[in-house]
C-alpha cells in the first residue's frame, strides 16, 4: 500500500505584510548586512552606487520582515540619509528580496578617493513609535 502525500500552494500573492500592533515575531533587532557594497562607477564623472542590505530579526533571532519608516544614514564628510517609507506595500515589496531575506536599498553617492569606508547606521521606526537602530561598514574598494 502506498501513501501519496501532496500539498498545495497558491504561491505568493505579493500583497507586503500587514502591521499588527504587538505582534510577537516583529522585528527586535536589524543589521546592516555583509552583502552591503559600493558599486564604482567606471565613469569618473558619474557617482557610485550605494547599495545597502537590512536583515531584520525578530526576538527568537529569525530573520523577518518589517514595517515602518527606515532611515539609512552615511556618515562620511557630508552625510546622507535615504527615508524608505517600508509602510508602503509595493515599496516595502520591492525592497524585500526572498532570497537573501534582506531589504536592499541603493543610492547615488560622490565618495571621495580618501575614503576607505563608509559608516552606515540604519534606523526603524514602526507605528508604534518602536526604534531599532544598526550600524555597520562598508568597505569602498577602488577601481583598480
Amino acid at each position: 500500500m502506498a501513501l501519496l502525500c501532496t500539498g498545495c500552494s497558491t504561491g505568493s500573492k505579493n500583497a507586503g505584510p500587514n502591521y499588527y500592533p504587538g505582534w510577537a515575531y516583529s522585528p527586535d533587532e536589524l543589521i546592516v548586512h555583509q552583502l552591503s557594497r559600493v558599486a564604482n562607477s567606471t565613469n569618473p564623472e558619474k557617482p557610485s552606487k550605494v547599495v545597502v542590505h537590512i536583515k531584520f530579526y525578530d526576538s527568537d533571532g529569525f530573520a523577518c520582515r518589517s514595517m515602518g519608516l527606515l532611515k539609512i544614514m552615511v556618515n562620511n564628510n557630508n552625510s546622507v540619509v535615504m527615508p524608505v517609507d517600508l509602510n508602503d506595500k509595493d515599496k516595502n515589496r520591492k525592497c524585500f528580496d526572498p532570497v537573501t531575506r534582506t531589504y536592499v536599498v541603493d543610492f547615488d553617492m560622490n565618495i571621495p578617493d580618501s575614503m576607505d569606508v563608509l559608516d552606515i547606521k540604519v534606523t526603524l521606526i514602526d507605528k508604534s513609535i518602536n526604534t531599532i537602530v544598526g550600524e555597520g561598514e562598508i568597505v569602498v574598494r577602488k577601481n583598480i
